[in-house]
């Protein structure tokens, strides 16, 4: 049956336009024509358009109340389904997401390392702090509202005036979880799939802070076990081709495998993320009304183990430190970077701190490392990590060895064989 003979069908069948909308989504098919398309059979059927069903009330001596019907949840595969078209029908979308999220990393390859100072590299995490917030965050806009084909440059704008709301939630949630997750394992599952809807329900219905979590909490009372499967298989379809995907990487053309791997990762993310919305769209007719009031003991123990994660966030880092102030050695900081530009009077090695060229060997060498896990073998990881001067590379079939020359004429090397530090010089095929 073609478009037209299938909502001609439904409209003789007295189904309105949000009826109609919801039959094409279940079966995959795009919305975005359907006003004209409703309207042009509408005018050719010569009929009256079909009305919206008016709710049951009970017309007892007290005030009239709403019966709300439970409507289905869709099941594990129609979810999955739904997920994965609707992600296939913003692929152009999804490939512009993947170009942008790319600009950190070619930014951070394309400025020469005699300007990378401090001003420079923090203008650079500044910078791809707030492409990755904003990219991220108005994609998943333009997921969570795939019914109503939201744009990404819609989802853009509403990035631009909820940022504030965005990221306070953001922060909420990643301290509620670590706070569930101190109490034990069980309340950690339990309490990150009450929570499930708080992020589609700040982008549907502007629900910020505790009521995104205290509204979620409410769509997934009564369907805990169903709602939890269909999450899982959405999180398991994301998680076993999210990792296929790494298989990219071995692609010997930089930047393009990068783009690749986040395209895919994209992809599925936008799969869980339509997937979970259509879920929660028929928990959310079956329960439009929301009293926030009824949830007033959940609320405190969310709170509670918001407060919880916020005391280990900051206590345990202190605590760590305190008993062991070399800790703060190992951290990559470049806050011993000049704040002067090179003028070609000088080493190049000078003009950079310390930090960032111990920082740049360990990094590349973590790279090196993830080479071998992939391959089994060393022989080309100098080629495949893109190692970028001043750091030098060597490898061979058992080895790698990456190093650079310190300002004061020493040199840092780190190797396979599990050798790092300052050493005077390097020797063929290890530090020393």
């Amino acid at each position: 049956m073609d478009r037209k003979a299938f909502i001609t069908e439904l409209i003789q069948a007295g189904k309105d336009r949000e009826a109609v909308r919801g039959e094409l989504i279940s079966q995959g098919e795009s919305t975005a024509e359907l006003q004209e398309e409703y309207d042009a059979i509408i005018r050719e059927l010569r009929i009256p358009e079909p009305k919206p069903k008016v709710p049951d009330f009970v017309t007892a001596t007290a005030a009239p109340k709403i019966i709300h019907t439970e409507v289905p949840i869709p099941s594990v595969q129609e979810t999955v389904m739904y997920g994965i078209n609707t992600a296939l029908s913003y692929w152009r979308e999804i490939l512009a997401c993947s170009i942008v999220l790319l600009l950190p990393s070619i930014a951070f390859s394309l400025v020469p390392p005699m300007f990378m100072n401090l001003p420079v590299v923090l203008a650079l995490y500044l910078f791809s702090a707030i492409l990755l917030v904003s990219t991220i965050g108005g994609y998943a806009y333009m997921m969570v509202r795939s019914d109503e084909r939201a744009s990404l440059f819609e989802g853009l704008q509403w990035v631009a005036e909820r940022m504030f709301a965005l990221l306070l939630l953001v922060f909420m949630t990643v301290l509620l979880y670590i706070g569930s997750a101190l109490l034990l394992i069980i309340p950690f599952f339990i309490v990150s799939l009450y929570c499930v809807f708080n992020f589609v329900a700040l982008i549907r219905e502007d629900a910020t802070g505790m009521h995104a979590f205290l509204r979620s909490h409410d769509l997934v009372s009564g369907a805990f076990a169903q709602i939890g499967l269909r999450n899982l298989a959405l999180m398991l379809l994301g998680l076993v081709f999210g990792s296929l995907a790494g298989l990219f990487l071995l692609i010997p053309i930089p930047f393009f495998n990068t783009a690749l791997l986040i395209f895919v990762q994209l992809f599925f993310f936008g799969a869980y993320l339509a997937g979970l919305t259509y879920v929660y769209r028929t928990r959310a007719e079956s329960k439009p009304l929301f009293d926030l009031s009824s949830y007033n003991s959940i609320g405190l123990f969310y709170w509670l183990c918001i407060l919880i994660g916020l005391v280990a966030a900051c206590g345990i880092p202190y605590v760590a430190i305190k008993q062991d102030p070399t800790l703060l050695d190992h951290i990559p900081m470049p806050v011993q970077a000049d704040f002067h530009f090179w003028d070609g009077g000088e080493d190049v090695t000078e003009t950079i701190g310390d930090t960032i060229l111990v920082s740049k060997v360990k990094s590349t060498a973590a790279s090196a490392n993830l080479y071998h896990n992939r391959m089994s073998f060393y022989d080309g990881v100098c080629d495949d990590i893109s190692v970028v001067e001043p750091i030098q590379c060597k490898d061979g079939s058992a080895f790698f060895m990456i190093y650079v020359r310190l300002p004061d004429g020493t040199y840092y090397c780190s190797d396979s064989y599990g050798s790092e530090g300052v050493v005077s010089i390097p020797k063929e095929s290890r530090c020393q």
